[in-house]
């Protein structure tokens, strides 16, 4: 395990170079096991350069880079489908209402990794009403929770919506499915 650690410092170094100074905004890097995650944001004009970069895997640790909007609030990883490794979410806001989303991968068996879809919460029939953004995310018992308040006619109602994901593996690509929702 020192080994893992002494080697993720010395990745970390690399791949942040002084060669290759970006501003950094957002910066985190995460561990479940020998497989790690180093997550970073950098300005890239209007947008942000979100930058995912595996460590550990045994076939591909090719980082994952993405422009978003908004900003990055927090990530996280766990063992969602309970398979010995990890799958890392990394959640964003974005907009006047700070509407919420969730970047995230899962590692093909220590492999490698792959895209995690979140389905737009307006796109989804199921509780997108009354939705305005100002989601929260965590992930609680290998589920991924969002909540977010209710707004009736452009106004918080003071109630909140919470929505329970599970992960499910696909062949290309894996999803969030929305198991349960409730209202309190």
């Amino acid at each position: 395990m020192k080994l893992f650690q002494v080697s993720l410092l010395f990745i970390s170094l690399a791949l942040f170079s002084c060669d290759n100074v970006e501003p950094t905004i957002y910066s985190k890097v995460l561990t479940h096991g020998e497989i790690g995650f180093n997550i970073s944001t950098t300005p890239d004009g209007e947008a942000v350069k979100l930058t995912i970069a595996p460590i550990g895997l045994s076939v591909d640790n090719t980082p994952f880079i993405k422009k978003i909007s908004g900003k990055v609030t927090n990530s996280e990883i766990g063992d969602m489908n309970g398979d010995g490794f990890p799958e890392l979410l990394v959640y964003t806001k974005a907009g006047e209402n700070n509407t919420g989303n969730v970047e995230a991968v899962f590692t093909n068996g220590g492999k490698s990794i792959s895209l995690i879809y979140f389905r737009p919460t307006a796109e989804d029939s199921r509780i997108s009403t009354g939705y305005n953004g100002h989601d929260e995310f965590k992930l609680i018992d290998n589920q991924l929770r969002q909540r977010f308040p209710i707004y009736e006619n452009g106004k918080a109602t003071g109630r909140t919506r919470q929505a329970m994901y599970s992960f499910e593996n696909g062949e290309d690509m894996g999803i969030f499915k929305l198991e349960n929702v409730s209202e309190y």
